[in-house]
Formats: C-alpha cells, sequence, structure tokens
C-alpha cells in the first residue's frame, strides 16, 4: 500500500471521526440552552413576582415596557434574584415551588432577605 493511499484514508477516518452526529450536536444546543428563574420587586408597591424564562434580559425589559397581566400596572420592576438552570423542567419545577406556601416561606427567609454572616 503506498503512502500516499494511507494518508488519504487516515484523513478520511479523521474527519468521518471528529464531525459529531446530528443527535449529538441536538444534545449540544439543549445544553447550551440557558433557563432562569427570577424574581422581581415592583418599584411601584414593593410586591414580589416570580417567573422563569429563557431570556432574562427581555423578559425583564417585557415586564416593564409591555402590558404583561399581573405586572403591568406595578412597573417599574426591579431584579431582586435569580438562578440559572441547563433544565427547563428543573426550572418550571423550581418556579412552582417559589409560588407555592413554602416556597414563598424560603424565598423570604433565604433569597430576598439572606441571614448576615
Amino acid at each position: 500500500m503506498s503512502t500516499r493511499k494511507i494518508m488519504r484514508e487516515s484523513k478520511t477516518r479523521l474527519i468521518g471521526d471528529c464531525s459529531p452526529s446530528l443527535k449529538l450536536r441536538r444534545t449540544m444546543l439543549k445544553m447550551q440552552k440557558k433557563f432562569y428563574v427570577y424574581i422581581i420587586q415592583s418599584g411601584k408597591d414593593k410586591t414580589f413576582y416570580t417567573g422563569y424564562t429563557d431570556n432574562l434580559i427581555r423578559r425583564i425589559y417585557e415586564h416593564n415596557h409591555s402590558n404583561c397581566g399581573y405586572t403591568k400596572s406595578k412597573k417599574p420592576w426591579n431584579l431582586v434574584w435569580y438562578c440559572v438552570f441547563s433544565d427547563k423542567n428543573k426550572a418550571e419545577n423550581f418556579e412552582k415551588y417559589l409560588k407555592s406556601g413554602s416556597g414563598i416561606a424560603f424565598m423570604k427567609k433565604r433569597l430576598i432577605n439572606p441571614p448576615k454572616l
């Protein structure tokens, strides 16, 4: 076998081995996607709102500049706390927890007014 033929075959194998499969590329894209659970506070009456999104900056802008249901009459809104998740279901579940009775207590004790060290 000639040296030229061996090099051609090894290049083909190298390129084939290094290019990620479609399934792997989709998995990598999902891993890069981030989901945010956030707490904002009204500048008007100091109430809190909890939500989740995949674009935190856009969502805060929407709360302050559009007519989003609950938040439209309590503008301006300020970001108090946020957390980043790589899994959408975990973000949704944590948001749901923070809106529950024990989640509200946890939020007030640990996230909004953390203990002083």
